[in-house]
């Protein structure tokens, strides 16, 4: 973008993919660099968290 007198043409960044909103999980697990099955264990793993657990 030279100026705000010229702006981009948002077809062309629609086309580009320059404007989806990523999923969080997803961008986090890319800037982390986690294989696909590495952030599927980790989300396993935190969901397990998640859930109540039963106290004897």
């Amino acid at each position: 973008m030279g100026s705000l007198r010229n702006p981009p043409d948002i077809e062309k960044l629609e086309d580009a993919g320059l404007l989806q909103q990523p999923t969080p999980e997803a961008d986090l697990d890319g800037v982390l660099g986690l294989r696909k099955e590495d952030a599927e264990q980790l989300h396993e793993t935190a969901d397990a968290w998640d859930e109540p657990s039963e106290v004897e």
